[in-house]
């Protein structure tokens, strides 16, 4: 059986974090693409875009991080669920 693969990008007032870590553990992925936007935030449409393509969206944190901070923690986040 072949494994999936799981897109996500990281956005304020979404899915919280917690649920991206309920689904990593359950399930196995192939590839992981993890997409991070720029300090202002996406676009309605750019997220509209992001999720025509099968991209999940999750709140790092309950507050705003700068980009880099972000990305800190997003990868943090990942290598930590194995």
């Amino acid at each position: 059986k072949a494994l999936a693969d799981k897109n996500i990008f990281f956005e304020a007032g979404v899915d919280s974090v917690k649920v991206l870590i309920s689904e990593m553990t359950s399930k196995k992925y192939q590839h992981v693409t993890l997409l991070f936007g720029p300090e202002g935030g996406l676009s309605d449409a750019e997220m509209a875009s992001l999720h025509a393509r099968g991209f999940g969206s999750y709140a790092l944190t309950p507050s705003i991080l700068r980009s880099q901070d972000a990305v800190l923690v997003g990868l943090g986040l990942l290598r930590s669920l194995g």
